[in-house]
Formats: C-alpha cells, sequence, structure tokens
C-alpha cells in the first residue's frame, strides 16, 4: 500500500526521491526494489513474510543469549503465533523489519567478542535507525549506559570517549537521515502536541487494554511480570535486561507524553507487546521446568521437553485463534471488501481490455483506488478519482457508497447521469 500511496501523492511517478521524502527509507527501499521487479502483490507479501521469518530467528537467538535456547525456543513460537506480528508480517508496515533488525543488534552487541560481532551490531543498529525512529532512541540508551558503565571504571573521560565512539558507530545512519531532510527533503519530523492530564489517562487506560488483547492471550501479561521479578533476580543478565527495560520506559514514555500515535493506530504498542512475549517466555520456561522437577517428570525420557510443548502448544492456539478473528475482521472491513471485489472483477477482462482500462472512482478516496489497482492489476496511473477530471480515455466509472462520503457537485451529476442511462 505505501508504493502505490506515493505513486499517487507524486501524481501516478514513483520514483526514489519521492519513496524517500515520505518515511524512514529502508522498508520503502525494499519495496520499491520489488515493485521494480514485479507489481505482483504476492510478490511483496513474500518479501514482507520473508523478512517477519528473519525476526523470529533474531527473537531465537537474542532469547537464547539472555536467557537460554528453550526460552528462545518459546519466544519465537509466541512471536511467530502473535495476532498482531502476524497481520504486520502480511502488510508493508516497518514495525516486524525493525523489530527483527533490533534484536540482531542487541544479540551482537552483548556478545561482542569478535570483529564481527562488532560490524554486525553497527550494521544492524544503523539500518534500524532507518526504519523505525525507536532506533534511534534505543541507540541515544545504549549510548547513555556506555557512559554509565565506562565512568563507573574509569572516570568521566573515559565515559565520555566510549559513549561517542559507540554513538558513531550506532548512530551513523541517524546522522545521516537528518542531514538528507535537512538539505535534500527540506522536511522536518513533527510529534503531536502533549495530552492534556485527563486525555492522557484515557490514552494510557486504552494503551493497556491494546496490549492485553494484542498479546493474543490474557494470561501472557502476569506471565510476563511473573518472568521478570525472576529474570531480574539473576544479577548476570541484569546488564541485557537494563537495556529492554529502559528501552521500554522510553517507548511508552515517547508515546504517553509526545503523542505521535493515534488511539486507533494498532501498531502503537507493538513493542510493549513483543516486551511482554520476551518475559512471558521465560515464565513459561521456569514454569514448565519447576513442574518437571516437582513431579519428577525427569525421570521419564522426554519429559521436560513435553511439559515445555504443551505450556507452548496451549498459549500458540490460544493467540492463533485471535489471529483468525483479527485477519478475518480487518479483511472484511468495507473500506477494503467492496474495493476488492470490484478490483477482483477487472481481473477478470481480457488483457487487451486491461491494457486500455481507464479507471475513474466518483469518490476521492485513495484506500479504495489501492486496493482496486492492487487486485485489478491495472496500473495506478490508470486510475484516478473525478477531482482531477473526467479523461478523455475513460472507459469505467467506479462509485462504492459510504456513509459519510459526500460526493462534488460534478460526481453527483455524473452518478445521477449513470444510473439513468442518460
Amino acid at each position: 500500500l505505501h508504493f502505490y500511496d506515493t505513486a499517487r501523492i507524486n501524481g501516478g511517478v514513483l520514483t526514489a526521491r519521492a519513496i524517500l521524502t515520505q518515511k524512514l527509507p529502508l522498508l520503502q527501499l525494499i519495496i520499491y526494489a520489488v515493485a521494480k521487479i514485479t507489481p505482483s502483490i504476492i510478490a511483496l507479501r513474500i518479501t514482507l513474510a520473508a523478512l517477519a521469518m528473519l525476526t523470529s530467528l533474531a527473537a531465537y537467538a537474542l532469547a537464547a543469549r539472555i536467557f537460554d535456547h528453550a526460552t528462545g525456543l518459546i519466544f519465537a513460537i509466541l512471536l511467530a503465533t502473535n495476532p498482531i506480528f502476524i497481520a504486520l508480517s502480511i502488510m508493508p508496515d516497518q514495525e516486524v523489519l525493525f523489530i527483527g533488525l533490533a534484536f540482531a543488534g542487541l544479540v551482537c552487541h552483548l556478545r561482542n567478542t569478535t570483529r564481527s560481532d562488532r560490524v554486525g551490531a553497527a550494521v544492524a543498529f544503523n539500518l534500524a535507525c532507518l526504519t523505525r525512529y525507536e532506533g534511534w532512541l534505543l541507540v541515544g540508551i545504549l549510548t547513555a549506559l556506555a557512559f554509565i558503565d565506562e565512568r563507573a571504571h574509569g572516570g568521566v573521560r573515559r565515559g565520555v570517549r566510549a559513549a561517542a565512539s559507540l554513538a558513531s558507530r550506532y548512530g551513523a545512519g541517524a546522522v545521516g537521515w537528518l542531514i538528507f531532510l535537512a538539505f535534500a527533503a527540506r522536511t522536518q519530523i513533527l510529534l503531536n502536541r502533549p495530552t492534556p492530564p485527563l486525555a492522557l489517562t484515557k490514552r494510557i487506560a486504552h494503551y493497556c487494554y491494546q496490549v492485553g488483547w494484542q498479546t493474543g492471550n490474557p494470561l501472557l501479561v502476569p506471565l510476563a511480570v511473573v518472568g521478570l521479578a525472576l529474570s531480574w533476580s539473576n544479577r548476570q543478565g541484569r546488564a541485557a535486561h537494563r537495556i529492554v527495560l529502559s528501552f521500554l520506559v522510553a517507548v511508552l514514555a515517547l508515546a504517553f507524553f509526545a503523542n505521535p500515535y493515534s488511539t486507533a493506530n494498532l501498531r502503537q504498542t507493538f513493542i510493549p507487546v513483543i516486551c511482554v512475549l520476551f518475559y512471558a517466555a521465560f515464565a513459561l520456561t521456569a514454569v514448565a521446568k519447576r513442574a518437571v522437577t516437582h513431579w519428577h517428570l525427569d525421570r521419564w525420557a522426554g519429559g521436560k521437553a513435553s511439559a515445555l510443548a504443551v505450556a507452548v502448544g496451549l498459549s500458540a492456539v490460544v493467540s492463533l485463534l485471535v489471529t483468525v478473528r483479527l485477519v478475518g475482521g480487518l479483511a472484511n472491513v468495507f473500506d477494503v471488501r467492496a474495493p476488492y471485489g470490484v478490483g477482483c472483477w477487472f481481473g477478470t477482462l481480457s488483457i487487451d481490455r486491461k491494457a486500455r482500462a481507464r479507471i475513474v472512482t466518483l469518490a476521492d478516496n485513495n484506500l479504495q483506488m489501492v486496493v482496486i489497482a492492487v487486485h485489478a492489476g491495472v496500473p495506478f496511473e490508470r486510475i484516478g478519482s473525478l477531482s482531477a477530471g473526467l479523461p478523455s480515455d475513460a472507459t469505467h466509472v467506479v462509485y462504492i457508497p459510504q456513509e459519510g462520503t459526500t460526493l462534488s457537485p460534478q460526481a453527483e451529476i455524473l452518478r445521477e447521469h449513470l444510473e439513468d442511462g442518460s
């Protein structure tokens, strides 16, 4: 959708410069590259699904690094069956790619034993900074923690050197993007105004509700609290948890006080949901291990693995049921379902007729035109609204009645002529 939306914004002419000035560039460039190879929506979805698969692998690697391999496997399974993760994995939104890059960067950063680890962390974090602005927060947190740790060992000067070195390695992508915005795009980043206290209270309540249902299983939230308590009691892993929790606090502060998201945006709670799954996975592992010991299942070959499989399997089934309802409900929204049906009808036309098709929509609704283009297989520049004028070579006029939509006087006249056959 972002690919076609950018084409619409730029009058039907898609350019790399136009892609870059709309959002942070990494995913946009991936979509741009895929679209240059083939306009097939299936190819784009396969690409996005492959990115989601790699993100699941990075999730396993991070949890295995901080906890153990069993927790890594459970975390990857909980993530791969999570309703909001699955929904975003087939849409051109940046969250899934960002989380995968952040996980990969943290794995290399925490390991930090070889030159390849340092290079891998730098590459992953710089790409994350070009995917979502939360990547800038994460680099800032890592920089601050590097200063605190090194100052405790060697004073302020050593702390400043360590922080400057880390910031230059991990944050070059963010600096480059700011330079691009200042000199090439000449645009600026704007956040919404802070919300007043009463609205803030409502926002927090709505945010917590979103996190609750997006986890896919209400029991995962209290399990995450248990997992956090258990993990914090282990001093060896506190450095990693300090990064995760600092990042979570920063994301929540951004959501509540900078107010960059609409409360209707389902993606606003994605990162907290990931943190819930992360600590819930550790709690599930710990509970399963204690159950094995308590019931003496360790005497039975495969008892430990079976207990983990049952716990994860039940949670995954619940999450998948929520996912089916979510994706099915979103697909059945009138704004998508109606133009999808129209697009499928155009897909039945012969190749010659489809090539000559020039579609005009009476309502100036960009989403309708996007969906029709995708499923009709008609180039987006061959679709436009009547607000841009009636082309002389127009072959089809589409009107999808929708509550709250007001047609222009010209569109209303054309609709009446079409209905009475004149």
